[in-house]
């Protein structure tokens, strides 16, 4: 479980995926948010394209 919970903040501080709280981005850690009001969370995993212009 901690490996598990480790491998997940180390993502989100390497910006792998973005969390949203109500509509609003979370963008660290130490935001502090109000579960009572008991809003949606949205995980969007981001996938990084490589390419290049000729």
């Amino acid at each position: 479980m901690q490996k598990a919970q480790d491998n997940a903040i180390q993502a989100f501080e390497d910006g792998m995926f973005a969390v949203f709280y109500n509509d609003e981005q979370l963008e660290n850690l130490d935001q502090s948010i109000d579960l009572s009001l008991r809003h949606l969370f949205t995980f969007i995993r981001l996938a990084f394209l490589a390419g290049s212009y000729w």
